[in-house]
């Protein structure tokens, strides 16, 4: 009699302690979890004031999903002071809208519509007032009457559908004017983020009367598992399943098959990887058995059931089989034998004795659960955009150092073709002028003079010819060189499209154009073609004053008739005339090379902005992606209350989060 009240005193203590250890765990968890959201939070903030003034392409999605994850943390938080998420979800549509109303007893849930693949719908208990709770990405709440939100969600559905034939029409047009596989994805992803509508929805809290189920349990209709557009999975099952706390996996009856069970299983085990492979909060729902019934009777669902336990059984502790229409069909024509052969009673008593009990302690798990799944995915994400960002911030410095390289060889180069054409220049007129000079000093018509010098020692039309030469030649050298530049420098969204002419790209070339004093009619010798005609010191003083004159030398006079003095004078105005035309040459070569070098920079650096924000905060942005990574996987598991008595901290005492 003594070891019986020792005993219950025993069990009551410890009922109390678990009672304790599940409100203390709940409540350090909930700290955490909110510790975590306002972190979050503030390396949220730093990332945007790092672009407060521009709009990066790649980088404002990053913070937005940041701001949703950011939300859905809180909104994990503050599920633990709400009752029991249980999730219907599926492969495929196989009655879990069905299974929903006959849950909740009354046809709420859109039967034989398609799922809305950007949205969940939660069904709770009817509290004091009757609106429907609408929930965006960002956290904002509208509030609707029934009617009111069936409207405006309706039209959220159909701006989406338009939007995803837009879509597919724009893809069917052009695709065929792409080369490669990779141009292709890369042209759907342009068109899907240009074109397609994304509802800023994520969640419908609808109110319903309450039942035994509803007083415990909040029930969830979720999108199909995979939804479809262009071909490719949309709707990421991550966004939504680690709210719950519990799961109804449904498996379609008419679908086992001994033959396909290797199929069968390895579908399955593909949908649960996407939502983090737990199997202890699922109960696994085989609908449909009414069809199976219809066709071969009892003897065909017991066969069924045993095929669905062989292929299944690895997975899932326990099967239930059920027909949700016969269950929503009883319900509504209160047909007491439907809804007892429905299956839908025992399904209630399994979700009962698997979650109600230990809702509590099941919903911390999942919470823990749920943030841990909600760091996965944000880590995967995180490490998407920090491998582009690297990626294209590498690039940027490579291409700087290979431009300033180029652009050194590029300067050597001009400068040997102008060396080159100065210096065969001068050698020539040196030629000529040994050679021909004596013929200025023989001459007494200034005419006669001034045709000898022009086109027999200066050789003016062939001088001006290889001036223009020489102007196309450092012309198209230097329009090459930008344009290639320009093009490499330039970063872009979508990489394999290229120069396609799908969207907007940066455009802008340099014309190379050397200044007035390159211009054709003013390129030859450096200075201006005039002729003194004034200048008499006899015949000799006539040529000689013309010669002076046209190479600008007015104060110059002849005082010696001697040939090899009138040659050196030539030979010293010449070199000094060269060394003109150099300067002037090299001085516009320098002008449009740094025009090219400032344009070929500020490309490179704004197309780069456009993506990322400016280069100048790519540590930053760097460093907070870490520290976010870093917050998330840190140990979030709450402390139970056998540590906190071993750690003296209960109560009065303190415990660090």
């Amino acid at each position: 009699m003594q070891n019986e009240k020792i005993l219950k005193l025993a069990e009551s203590i410890f009922e109390e302690i678990l009672k304790v250890d599940n409100k203390y765990s709940r409540r350090i968890l909930k700290t955490k979890i909110e510790k975590r959201s306002i972190d979050f939070e503030r390396h949220i903030n730093n990332i945007k004031e790092s672009f407060q003034y521009e709009e990066p392409k790649l980088l404002i999605p990053v913070v937005e999903e940041l701001e949703k994850i950011k939300n859905e943390i809180s909104i994990l938080s503050n599920g633990l002071d709400k009752p029991f998420l249980l999730f219907i979800v599926g492969v495929g549509n196989y009655g879990k809208s069905t299974l929903l109303n006959a849950l909740i007893e009354k046809r709420m849930a859109e039967i034989d519509a398609l799922p809305k693949t950007w949205k969940i719908d939660i069904f709770q208990e009817r509290e004091k007032h009757s609106l429907v709770e609408i929930k965006y990405k960002k956290g904002n709440i509208d509030h609707f009457n029934i009617k009111e939100a069936k409207v405006f969600l309706d039209k959220e559905e159909e701006k989406r559908q338009i939007s995803e034939m837009k879509v597919y029409k724009e893809f069917e047009k052009r695709k065929n004017n792409l080369d490669t596989i990779k141009e292709k994805e890369e042209l759907k992803k342009a068109l899907e983020k240009n074109l397609l509508y994304e509802s800023k929805v994520i969640e419908v809290n609808w109110p319903v009367d309450s039942n035994d189920l509803l007083k415990n349990f909040r029930l969830v209709d979720t999108p199909g598992l995979v939804q479809n557009l262009l071909g490719e999975v949309k709707q990421n099952v991550n966004d939504y399943y680690h709210k719950a706390d519990g799961v109804l996996w449904l498996l379609d009856a008419t679908k086992i098959s001994a033959n396909q069970s290797k199929e069968m299983l390895n579908k399955l085990n593909k949908a649960l990887k996407e939502v983090g492979g737990r199997t202890d909060n699922i109960i696994a729902v085989l609908n449909r058995i009414d069809l199976i019934r219809k066709n071969g009777g009892e003897t065909a669902v017991n066969e069924v059931l045993d095929n669905a336990e062989k292929i299944f059984g690895s997975i899932f502790k326990k099967i239930i089989p059920i027909s949700a229409k016969e269950a929503l069909d009883g319900i509504e024509n209160d047909d007491i034998d439907l809804i007892e052969q429905s299956g839908i009673k025992r399904l209630k008593r399994s979700i009962k004795n698997k979650f109600f009990n230990k809702a509590k302690e099941i919903q911390v798990e999942s919470k823990k659960t749920g943030f841990k799944q909600i760091s996965n995915n944000l880590n995967k994400y995180i490490s998407k955009y920090e491998n582009r960002l690297n990626k294209d911030n590498s690039k940027r410095i490579q291409l700087k150092d290979d431009f300033n390289n180029e652009l050194k060889d590029i300067k050597k180069e001009l400068n040997q073709i102008k060396s080159s054409f100065l210096n065969d220049y001068k050698r020539k007129i040196k030629n000529n002028i040994e050679s021909k000079a004596k013929k200025l000093i023989l001459e007494d018509d200034s005419s006669v003079q001034k045709f000898i010098l022009k086109n027999y020692i200066l050789e003016e039309k062939y001088f001006s010819h290889q001036v223009k030469k020489l102007e196309k030649n450092i012309n198209d050298k230097l329009k090459r060189f930008s344009k290639f530049h320009k093009k490499r420098s330039r970063f872009q969204e979508f990489e394999h499209l290229g120069n396609k002419e799908i969207f907007n790209e940066i455009k802008g070339e340099i014309k190379i154009n050397f200044n007035s004093d390159f211009s054709d009619n003013k390129f030859n010798v450096g200075i201006s073609l005039t002729f003194a005609s004034t200048i008499l010191f006899g015949p000799m003083g006539l040529v000689l004053g013309g010669i002076a004159s046209y190479l600008g030398l007015a104060d110059w006079i002849f005082i010696k008739w001697k040939l090899p003095k009138i040659k050196k004078e030539l030979k010293d105005k010449l070199i000094n005339s060269v060394s003109e035309i150099d300067n002037k040459i090299d001085k516009q070569i320098k002008s449009n090379i740094k025009k090219i070098e400032a344009e070929v920079n500020d490309i490179r650096r704004s197309s780069f902005s456009l993506l990322h924000g400016s280069p100048d905060n790519v540590e930053l942005i760097s460093k907070e992606l870490s520290n976010i990574k870093e917050l998330l996987n840190a140990n979030l598991n709450a402390i139970t209350i056998k540590e906190i008595i071993l750690k003296d901290k209960i109560y009065g005492g303190k415990y660090e989060l």
